[in-house]
Order: C-alpha cells, then sequence, then structure tokens
C-alpha cells in the first residue's frame, strides 16, 4: 500500500506547481491517519515538490498498524518484506527537505502511538527538524476537541453578530446522542431567543430526521399563565413561529439529506449553502451460515414530486459557497448570509 497513491500525490503537485496561478514553491499537503501517512510520504518521496506537510495520527511503518486490515492487503511482512519497508514513511526520512508537523494522540487506540515515537526516532537519526503536537487522548479524542473549537467559534460568532438574538445549534450526525443535544440546546436558553440558525453541514446522516422536524415545525397555538404571571406560550418550545435558516453543503450526507429536504417541502425556513453530497441511501442486512454479515441498499428516498435524492440531493434556496481563500481568511459566509436573512425578517 502507498505506492502508487505517493505517485498519484507527486503527479498532482506536478501539475499543480505547473499552472500559473499557483506557487510551485507554497504546495503543502495535509492528512489524517491513512491521509497522514500519504503526507508522510509525499514529503520524503516527493521532497523537491512539496514544501510542508502536516499528519495527524500517521501510519509511519505497516508492521504497527492492525494485522487484520494491512495483511489483507500485503500479506504478510515474512511474505512481503520488501512492499512493508518501501512504502513505509521512516524509511525514508532522508529525504525530507520541508517542514513537518506531525500531530497524534498518546491514548490513539487504531494508529498506534508507537507509529509516531518511531518516525520521531527516525528523523531525530537523520538529523532532521520537524515539530511535534503530542495530545494526551484518542484518535477521536482529538477530532472532538477540533469540531467542539469549531462549534464553539461558530457560537460565539452568531452570538456577537446577532447581538445575542439568534439560537445556533449544529449537528455533526443524525443519531440519537446528536438529537438529545438537539434537544437539550433547544429548550434551554437558546428556546428565548428570536430566530434560530440549524447547521448541518458536515453532518455524516443517520435516522432522526423525522424527529426533528417534527421538533421544528411546532407553532404556538395557546397562551397560559400562573395566577398574576407573564403569559408564556404553547406549545413551550414554538421554532416554528420563528425565522430558521438551515445550513447545508456539500458534505451534509444521508439523513442530513432527507432532513434538509423535508425541512423545504415543510416551508419551515430558508436553506443556505452549497447542494448536498446525495449520498443517501438505506441498508438491509443479514447473517450468512459461515457466520459473516452482509449489506445491501434497500431503500430510496424521494420528494414528492418523485426526484431521487441520491441523483439530486438538496439543493439551497440560496447559494453561498465557501472557497480556499474564506478558509484562509477564516470567513464565514455562509453563516454570514444565514445571520443576514433572519435580521431582516426580525425587523
Amino acid at each position: 500500500m502507498g505506492k502508487y497513491e505517493t505517485i498519484d500525490q507527486i503527479n498532482e503537485a506536478k501539475y499543480f506547481g505547473g499552472l500559473n496561478y499557483i506557487d510551485s514553491n507554497r504546495i503543502g499537503i495535509q492528512g489524517w491517519s491513512y491521509g497522514g501517512y500519504m503526507s508522510s510520504l509525499a514529503i520524503t518521496k516527493g521532497a523537491d515538490l512539496f514544501k510542508m506537510a502536516i499528519a495527524v495520527a500517521p501510519v509511519t511503518n505497516w508492521r504497527f498498524y492492525d494485522n487484520i486490515y494491512t495483511e489483507r492487503f500485503m500479506r504478510t511482512p515474512e511474505e512481503n518484506e520488501s512492499g512493508y519497508d518501501e512504502n513505509s514513511p521512516i524509511n525514508h526520512v532522508d529525504k525530507m527537505k520541508g517542514k513537518y508537523l506531525l500531530i497524534h494522540g498518546s491514548a490513539d487506540d487504531n494508529v498506534h502511538y508507537q507509529n509516531t515515537m518511531e518516525m520521531i526516532n527516525a528523523m531525530v537519526a537523520a538529523d532532521k527538524q520537524f515539530d511535534l503536537f503530542i495530545h494526551t487522548t484518542s484518535y477521536r479524542g482529538i477530532n472532538n476537541l477540533v469540531y467542539d473549537e469549531w462549534q464553539d467559534d461558530n457560537q460565539d460568532y452568531v452570538n456577537k453578530k446577532s447581538k445575542n438574538t439568534i439560537a445556533y445549534v449544529h449537528m455533526k450526525n443524525m443519531g440519537g446522542g446528536e438529537l438529545t443535544k438537539f434537544y437539550e440546546d433547544l429548550m434551554s436558553a437558546e428556546a428565548y431567543k428570536k430566530g434560530l440558525i440549524l447547521d448541518l453541514r458536515y453532518n455524516t446522516g443517520g435516522n432522526v430526521h423525522d424527529a426533528v422536524l417534527n421538533f421544528l415545525q411546532q407553532r404556538q397555538y395557546l397562551n397560559w399563565k400562573y395566577r398574576e404571571g407573564k403569559l408564556a406560550s404553547q406549545s413551550n418550545f414554538s421554532y416554528g413561529n420563528k425565522p430558521i435558516v438551515l445550513l447545508i453543503n456539500e458534505q451534509s450526507l444521508s439523513d442530513a439529506e432527507m432532513t434538509a429536504a423535508g425541512f423545504k417541502e415543510l416551508g419551515l425556513g430558508t436553506i443556505v449553502g452549497t447542494e448536498t453530497y446525495r449520498w443517501i441511501i438505506f441498508t438491509t442486512g443479514g447473517s450468512l451460515v459461515d457466520g459473516s454479515f452482509y449489506r445491501l441498499p434497500s431503500w430510496g428516498c424521494y420528494t414528492l414530486d418523485g426526484k431521487d435524492l441520491e441523483i439530486t440531493g438538496v439543493a439551497p434556496d440560496v447559494y453561498v459557497g465557501k472557497d480556499f481563500k474564506d478558509r484562509l481568511q477564516k470567513n464565514t459566509p455562509q453563516l454570514d448570509k444565514a445571520i443576514e436573512i433572519i435580521m431582516k425578517e426580525l425587523k
């Protein structure tokens, strides 16, 4: 593994470096897990092209990785010694020229920390400079820390721009845990805000669309109060009476697409962003006599006018992209548009 993928990465760098609007002296690569492995090979085998690499939890020697996965493709080290050695980054550090940032969680139970320690040993032995960032957490833990920081930044941004009048909730998937968090967020102090941004960008799907949509379409139908107290709404959480913007992008998958389609059909608000991924499929499976298990695509999902969401995806009402320049400058054009739409409706 890794041989032909690295050749591809090197050829891509050559191609992009030849374009008149790209500085060939500023080409970098970043990846996580297998992507970190690719980044590590690119900065070594492709040292003349890649000037910088960030590798998060990289496999640096296939002898240290899960043998069920590795030996499926490479057989055992005894059977394929050269295959293991020729495509392990630790054996190519002498070629490294550019800047290299190595990141790993010391409690990683997937790509074991040993991979990074061996890479460090090899680079020190080869007298190579590198940057190192070790988190005392697991593989998933690093990802969760990055996600929490991103979500908190978005929340703070919306609070500041809207003067604390718009609630913001992100769902990273459509599973039970995220549904519980969705309820907790929107039944807390956020319930008293005047508008809502529901963010389904980078959502990997699940199957709670019905619960989310039912909650969002609750409307006020009565007022009540205790003796001389203040009037309160029934239902308690009347988001159906508030302006709502749903954010989607090209990484909104599966049940996030069903939720977006339902949101649009029910007229719950405005959808902002880019078209969804078109990855909407439901599977069923069963066991075989040898104890193995299979899954097959079984269910399709269609709009009321007959469109197959796996073919069409869901298009936003207001298209707002986010390009590489936005990422570099930390611009938030999709959030900005969502805030703008709600604030106009609240006037």
